[in-house]
């Protein structure tokens, strides 16, 4: 048995974007809430993301349905993208939250909503964040617990929510001797991120190589949440198997404060207190690839170079709207042997590339693999000497493909590339890898969000077995799933969107029970 230490009505677990929305939706309603947080920082991962509140610019059901092809849920979609805009924007703007609310023109997410107000560095994302503290406060929230873990979800004799057993740590996350005790309350809203950091996790939904790809978020992101609600009868959502991310370039370096608790807090705490280096601190040793592929497909640039796998082969089309549309380019290179890939270029690609040669020296000083040669045999030759690489494979693809833009065939290749859609770009935006130096850049993926999580219906209630609500538990996304489906729509946005719908319910269900 554990002691009581705290009594209230709603149990917020995560203080992130999702959480704290949650928290002040909760408390405008009257009832009490409790706010925890296992790092010494609010914000979670949306502190330092890209700081956008979007739906990839979409802003009707309409369009979204369009744009992600019927893949998404569509009742948890159509809630998300008609909440976000009629509801959950003005919403914000009520409770004094320190945002800009975007132009609403440009391609995807380009014109929607940012945190802050155009601060430099982190400072605005901070700001942000403060808002909705001195919300939750001005509304009779707290106290927010820093420091402290949900270790369970607790029930009562009738197999009713009871409440959260959590932890506080002093000194270190990873400390053995911690404080443990019993937060009793009658409903919890889970919002404690997703499982991007438990390769184990990672392994079972989205695949045998899926360990191998760089976490792109807080090292507490191991699936806390899923497991609790798991254990309670809660069923998992569709999409399991999908997820959000960007090719980086392979490093043995790479991403380690973003994996060991204790590196992170230290980076954390080196931050400075209005966040504008935060973002810098806590994503140390990641390193992009030069953009010699195109991360959203031709929406947002082409792709001027190749991509090809261990087997020498390329395995999608790079310039296709559906076979490069962001996120199923990083999709695909988890799907390949050993999770990775190689992105290729000739002088021509290398140059379009604005900081190819900087990034190039970053990757091969943190010891990731880079190459340059001024004939295709060598540079397939260097990749070999490196890794289980099919050299013969490659040098017939290259040929292949060269051939194949020479007589406008390209379409028939396997797969096919797409010619862009624009007179202004000669042969289609189509180069052939034929002008020396050559390169070789090799590339993983870092994951930032999993589609995948606990079964939630528009209420954001979770769901047991039987797809029936388990009275009393909440959660957002990332720790929910099934919205998304491959096609990624937004993770601050729709966190926050049902982070603000779990507070309202959860506070519907407590007052209705104390009626």
């Amino acid at each position: 048995m554990y002691p009581i230490k705290y009594g209230t009505d709603v149990v917020v677990v995560g203080a992130g974007g999702g959480g704290e929305c949650a928290a002040v939706a909760a408390a405008q309603q009257g009832v009490h809430v409790i706010l925890l947080e296992v790092s010494q920082k609010t914000g979670g991962g949306q502190a330092y993301s890209g700081g956008i509140l979007h739906t990839a610019g979409l802003k009707t059901w309409n369009d979204y349905l369009a744009y992600t092809e019927g893949l998404h849920d569509p009742v948890l979609g159509q809630t998300y993208v008609t909440t976000f805009r009629n509801v959950f924007l003005p919403w914000l703007t009520s409770v004094g939250a320190y945002y800009t609310p975007g132009t609403g023109v440009g391609p995807l997410w380009t014109g929607d909503p940012t945190l802050g107000h155009g601060e430099p560095g982190y400072v605005g994302h901070r700001l942000y964040f403060n808002s909705l503290e001195k919300a939750f406060a001005g509304f009779g929230g707290g106290p927010i617990l820093l420091k402290t873990r949900a270790l369970k979800l607790l029930t009562d004799q009738y197999g009713d929510i009871a409440g959260v057993r959590a932890c506080t740590w002093v000194n270190s996350p990873t400390e053995q001797s911690q404080s443990t005790f019993d937060i009793a309350a009658r409903a919890v809203i889970l919002a404690c991120g997703n499982f991007i950091n438990n390769p184990e996790l990672k392994m079972k939904y989205i695949g045998p190589y899926a360990d191998k790809a760089f976490p792109m978020g807080v090292p507490y992101a191991r699936g806390d949440g899923m497991l609790m609600a798991q254990e309670l009868g809660a069923s998992l959502s569709g999409s399991m198997s999908t997820f959000s991310g960007i090719p980086v370039a392979l490093t043995p370096l790479n991403n380690s404060v973003q994996t060991d608790p204790n590196m992170f807090e230290q980076a954390s705490a080196a931050s400075n207190p209005n966040g504008l280096d935060y973002g810098t601190q806590v994503s140390a040793g990641m390193y992009f690839a030069p953009g010699w592929i195109a991360l959203t497909g031709p929406l947002l640039g082409p792709s001027y170079g190749l991509m090809v796998n261990l087997q020498g082969k390329r395995f999608v089309d790079e310039n296709s709207a559906e076979d490069s549309k962001y996120p199923r380019l990083t999709e695909a290179v988890i799907g390949q042997r050993q999770g990775m890939a190689f992105m290729i270029a000739d002088k021509v690609v290398h140059d379009l590339a604005p900081g190819s040669d900087y990034l190039l020296s970053l990757i091969t000083g943190a010891g990731g693999f880079a190459a340059q040669e001024n004939t295709l045999a060598a540079l397939a030759a260097d990749m070999a000497a490196k890794f289980p690489f099919y050299s013969g494979n490659f040098l017939t693809t290259v040929s292949n493909y060269n051939t194949a833009i020479a007589a406008g065939t390209t379409a028939q290749l396997d797969p096919p590339r797409t010619v862009l859609p624009t007179s202004a770009e000669p042969k289609g935006g189509l180069y052939p890898i034929a002008t020396p130096p050559f390169y070789a850049c090799a590339v993983t993926v870092a994951m930032y969000y999993n589609m995948g999580g606990l079964a939630i219906n528009s209420s954001a209630e979770v769901l047991d077995m039987k797809k029936k609500p388990i009275p009393g538990l909440y959660a957002t996304f990332p720790c929910a799933g099934g919205l998304m489906s491959t096609i990624y729509t937004g993770g601050n946005a729709s966190s926050s969107v049902f982070g603000y719908i779990a507070g309202q319910n959860a506070a519907n269900f407590i007052k209705t029970g104390l009626a």
